[in-house]
């Protein structure tokens, strides 16, 4: 597994000290279909690195939330196992937050989201990063989306409502968060560049 991933016509990744929301920002608009040429490759870097090319190859039905916050998680500079290993299915919702409870940046339940918060929501469960809340919306940036190429990571909105003491984002209830600023990186970071969008900044953000 090269790390950090090859560079392409779709996309670059340069290790060099970076904030959370540049990173997270940096790969909107990336998927599994390969237009333009690289885009595939670079999505999949992106989720599942440490995978086989022939098991990569069951990505494009996957759905990619969870996947894409372990692989902004590990863009952050991470060094949790669960984000260095073969992805196994059906745990990755589960090591989000396992790897949050171990940096004691879960909280769980009717929590109210901050920038570039992990959240999760349910029925069916979802994971997203909070992009900010502004007149009871909350704009955020999801992995598991899909466009006519099949999955892919866009920005969303959703309203935010209280239900007595349930929050609720859309049409789904939120089961806890992961703290950004709780999650301090342990190895070098690496930020991705779609090649269309140069080398502009994203964000100021609220971890370092």
């Amino acid at each position: 597994m090269p790390w950090p991933p090859i560079d392409n016509a779709y996309a670059t990744w340069t290790q060099e000290p970076c904030n959370w929301l540049d990173i997270v920002l940096g790969t909107v608009g990336w998927g599994y279909g390969d237009a333009p040429a690289g885009r595939r490759q670079s999505y999949l870097d992106l989720i599942a690195p440490n995978d086989s090319p022939s098991a990569q190859k069951a990505y494009g039905k996957l759905s990619g939330c969870a996947l894409s916050a372990l692989g902004w998680l590990r863009l952050f500079g991470l060094s949790d196992p669960e984000l260095w290993s073969p992805y196994r299915i059906g745990r990755a919702v589960a090591d989000v937050v396992t790897i949050a409870r171990r940096h004691g940046a879960w909280v769980q339940g009717d929590v109210m989201p901050g920038l570039g918060d992990i959240v999760l929501v349910k029925s069916p469960e979802h994971v997203f990063v909070c992009l900010g809340i502004e007149d009871g919306i909350m704009t955020s940036c999801d992995g598991g989306q899909v466009d006519e190429q099949g999955q892919c990571i866009k920005v969303c909105k959703r309203p935010v409502t209280r239900r007595g003491s349930q929050l609720w984002l859309g049409s789904r209830r939120v089961m806890g968060v992961a703290r950004i600023n709780e999650l301090a990186p342990t190895r070098g970071q690496v930020r991705p560049v779609r090649a269309s969008d140069g080398n502009a900044r994203c964000h100021e953000d609220p971890a370092p």
